[in-house]
């Protein structure tokens, strides 16, 4: 990588060289951009090759198997985040069309349809997009579909839910979401931040690098900057409320730590993380950026 893709500075540092300790076990290192703080996973997968690195029944974002504790406790969670996403949605919006860019199996969609809304995905897994449509009648498009010139719908509203940091071509997809956002639409971007507790704690056994299916790893810092250059604002940032306790319990699993131990260290280090993201969200594990256009006077 010769320039940063947020600020375009060519100053970086190295960060860790760590393991995709999820499915392929293979090695890959982080760099860090001195000036917007972005870290980038450097030397991924071509975008031809990297879907086999999800290929896993462990992959639960593409999964709704119900085979053991963990899976299970991860589909509930995912079910109170659906209401949780909602209320903080209609605060700006009640209804109208909506985007949700890696939209997974459409359960999400599939919720906020139930709410009035007319909804839209887009995924790359071809098996998540035929259970969207045979379980939920929900049209869900390849990804190739988001850049096709006969895409021209305007949106309400257009969402990534822990997807922007898997995306290749940041700028391209910024500049994509402008073209079929409408003028008063918004953004809502969720994503990893590396700046919360548990990574302090677990440092290259963190969670929530998941390289490398994350090629980018956001502050809040890296995050607004982006935006701001492709002329979007962020008016409010969230926690996401059960990501200290997940990315917790993977750091421990990926560090080969006793399960029972596990738990305790689940349970201690996800409540401090949980807490200094509830006072400080700039701490938060993960974040939600609503985001919106910025006006022009």
């Amino acid at each position: 990588m010769n320039n940063c893709p947020v600020c375009g500075h060519n100053d970086f540092e190295f960060v860790y060289e760590l393991n995709d300790y999820r499915i392929s076990q293979e090695t890959f290192s982080l760099s860090k951009c001195l000036n917007c703080t972005l870290i980038s996973t450097l030397a991924p997968p071509k975008s031809s090759d990297i879907s086999k690195y999800y290929l896993s029944d462990d992959y639960l974002e593409h999964s709704n198997r119900k085979t053991d504790l963990f899976s299970i406790a991860y589909i509930k969670a995912r079910e109170i985040m659906f209401g949780y996403k909602y209320r903080i949605i209609k605060k700006f919006i009640t209804n109208g069309e909506i985007l949700d860019i890696g939209a997974g199996s459409g359960h999400y969609l599939n919720f906020m349809s139930k709410k009035g809304f007319k909804c839209t995905g887009i995924e790359m897994s071809g098996r998540a997009r035929a259970f969207a449509k045979d379980t939920f009648d929900i049209d869900i498009y390849p990804d190739d579909h988001f850049y096709n010139s006969t895409f021209v719908q305007k949106y309400d509203l257009i969402s990534l839910w822990h997807v922007l940091e898997h995306l290749y071509d940041l700028e391209k997809v910024i500049k994509r979401i402008d073209d079929l956002l409408k003028p008063k639409g918004h953004l809502i971007i969720a994503v990893p931040n590396y700046n919360g507790f548990e990574q302090v704690v677990y440092k290259k056994y963190w969670s929530g690098w998941d390289v490398p299916r994350h090629l980018w790893h956001f502050s809040p810092k890296s995050m607004k900057q982006l935006l701001a250059k492709n002329n979007f604002v962020v008016t409010e940032m969230k926690m996401m409320p059960f990501d200290p306790f997940f990315n917790t319990l993977l750091s421990n699993k990926y560090r080969n730590g006793h399960p029972i131990i596990n738990v305790f260290r689940m349970i201690l280090v996800g409540g401090m993380a949980f807490f200094q993201g509830f006072f400080n969200v700039e701490k938060a594990s993960s974040i939600i950026y609503i985001i919106k256009r910025k006006e022009i006077n």
